[in-house]
């Protein structure tokens, strides 16, 4: 799995850790999917944002050029 790879499902595992907090301070049990999704997303973003910068670019942004 590469960078984009990990990007995503980070964005997903801190989504769900935020979730999970939220669940054990309210009670319910929805804020881990919502947490999921809203992960899910800001990863997705986060990725896109990275493909665009490389194809325009043609940079990765770290030292492996």
């Amino acid at each position: 799995m590469g960078q984009l790879g990990f990007t995503v499902a980070g964005g997903m595992v801190v989504g769900y850790g935020l979730g999970y907090g939220i669940d054990l301070l309210v009670g319910t049990q929805g804020g881990r999917i919502a947490g999921l999704f809203f992960g899910l997303a800001s990863g997705l973003l986060a990725a896109a944002r990275t493909l665009k910068r490389v194809a325009w670019n043609g940079k990765r942004g770290d030292s492996h050029t």
